[in-house]
């Protein structure tokens, strides 16, 4: 039986590998994430993710939704890179022995880019199982299929050209909100792709998240210190989530005074010294520069950051032209077949792009902020919101905003509630506190992100107990950023 379309095998295949790697990855991260809230917790500070998450981190399901996250985009981009090496080997080099080498070297080279500032399980079983895996299936297929003719390429690229130019300039501003916004949003189905976002990237992004971008870090200070040097030190660490705790538990930094210097350590490890004084004077400085010194992950962000910008459209298109070519051409010709799969790709993928671009031009609807509220065109509601926001204007001043408060849209009542975080009204924080109970989490996220603005009566009482009994971490990691927003730092009584 001849193959319709190679790409699809060596694409299903290295997205299997990625799943496994990366799923088993994301488990054993949840596995040290429980050890580290624990360790806080008997400590006494307030956790983020809190107990209500223990079972979703222990769980394997979480790790296998959590793995999507890679597998979906550096899993696509590496998949995507060795089915086009496994083509190149087969029709350009005819498998030869340059041809071998040829793609073998910048496989090494992506490996060894990769994982250049630091072996991790995550970026070695990625960048080790995934291209062997699509590279072979690609090979076996197209080993199986029946040369194409060149005179189906444009069919295949110009639909694709025409695609890129038009999505890249939709690439400024922030594209992957205004996608949020305007093409997942205003469907169920784009909700509930939206909804399982943010319930389970977190999960995978505390797998290779930098120190510095964690919310919660947990510290060790060892050495022979007064009482009083010792709560400076502690004081200094906390101020920037760095929480010090007793015991033989592993610590994400061990800070150890030796002499008149602050020495600081990772898995035993001296990673930067300076003078006791300094760190004391500017520890945020010192903090982040030593987070960055034992980042692994820094390269990999940026391949998954590329991947989803690049790698998941291409593929998207790669496996609809796949598709559709194979069903057509069980009726027509190959070139034929060709056309049409790429006029279909063209359709679909202008599909997706204009809502974004019908969203963002809701922005030209002019000055008229008042105007803008009142619309009937939810986008043109939205858009005025933002004008609020973006001008630190007092929302109370339009009367439609209680209105608001209760639209149907959620990209409306979202923005209502990033809104209101820019004056100090009684009845503004009145409105703020009845969207903390929206169904929605996304807009209890921006209702915490405002009450944190604001601040107001009991406002650090109102996140704390948010925090302790939410069950979804997306809101918890938020309520943690409005806490900090209002000068709150964490002690052992919390």
């Amino acid at each position: 039986m001849k193959r319709p379309c190679f790409p699809i095998s060596g694409l299903l295949a290295g997205l299997a590998a990625a799943q496994l790697t990366a799923s088993a990855a994301v488990y054993f991260s949840n596995l040290n994430l429980v050890e580290k809230t624990a360790a806080l917790k008997t400590a006494g500070y307030l956790v983020v993710p809190n107990a209500l998450v223990v079972p979703a981190l222990l769980s394997f399901k979480t790790a296998l939704y959590g793995g999507l996250f890679y597998t979906l985009s550096i899993g696509i981009g590496l998949s995507l890179a060795a089915s086009g090496a496994a083509w190149a080997w087969d029709r350009v080099g005819r498998r030869g022995r340059l041809g071998s080498i040829l793609v073998i070297l910048p496989w090494l080279a992506a490996l060894v880019w990769l994982n250049g500032r630091g072996i991790s399980a995550l970026t070695a079983g990625l960048t080790l199982l995934t291209p062997p895996a699509a590279f072979g299936a690609a090979a076996w297929s197209l080993k199986r299929a029946a040369p194409r003719s060149w005179s189906e390429l444009p069919a295949f690229l110009i639909p694709l050209a025409l695609l890129a130019v038009i999505g890249t300039t939709l690439m400024t501003g922030p594209v992957f909100v205004d996608v949020r916004d305007y093409l997942l949003w205003p469907t169920r189905v784009g909700r509930g792709i939206s909804d399982f976002y943010y319930r389970y990237t977190l999960y995978p992004a505390e797998a290779f998240k930098s120190l510095h971008q964690s919310s919660i870090k947990t510290a060790r200070v060892s050495g022979t210190l007064d009482r009083s040097t010792r709560e400076r030190i502690e004081t200094a660490l906390r101020q920037f989530d760095y929480l010090p705790i007793k015991g033989r538990s592993e610590v994400d930094l061990e800070l150890a005074l030796e002499g008149g210097s602050a020495v600081l350590k990772s898995d035993g490890r001296e990673i930067a010294r300076e003078p006791s004084a300094r760190f004391l004077q500017k520890p945020g400085p010192i903090l982040r520069s030593f987070s960055g010194s034992i980042d692994r992950h820094a390269r990999l962000r940026r391949a998954v950051l590329y991947s989803i910008m690049i790698g998941l459209p291409l593929t998207l298109y790669v496996l609809v032209f796949c598709l559709v070519r194979a069903a057509v051409g069980l009726a027509a010709g190959g070139r034929t077949a060709s056309v049409i799969a790429g006029t279909v790709c063209l359709a679909a993928g202008l599909a997706l792009l204009i809502p974004v671009y019908q969203g963002r031009t809701a922005a030209w609807a002019g000055d008229d902020i008042a105007r803008l509220l009142e619309s009937g065109d939810w986008r043109a509601r939205a858009a005025g919101l933002k004008a609020v926001t973006a001008r630190n204007l007092d929302v109370s001043g339009f009367p439609v905003y209680r209105r608001l408060a209760s639209d149907p849209n959620l990209a409306v009542r979202y923005y209502l509630a990033d809104s209101l975080g820019g004056d100090h009204k009684a009845e503004t924080e009145e409105t703020i506190r009845a969207m903390l109970g929206d169904p929605e989490p996304n807009v209890v996220c921006m209702a915490l992100k405002s009450l944190g603005r604001r601040g107001g009566r009991d406002a650090v009482r109102t996140i704390v107990d948010r925090i302790e009994s939410e069950p979804h971490w997306y809101v918890q990691w938020y309520g943690y950023q409005a806490l900090r927003r209002l000068g709150w730092t964490q002690n052992r009584s919390n």
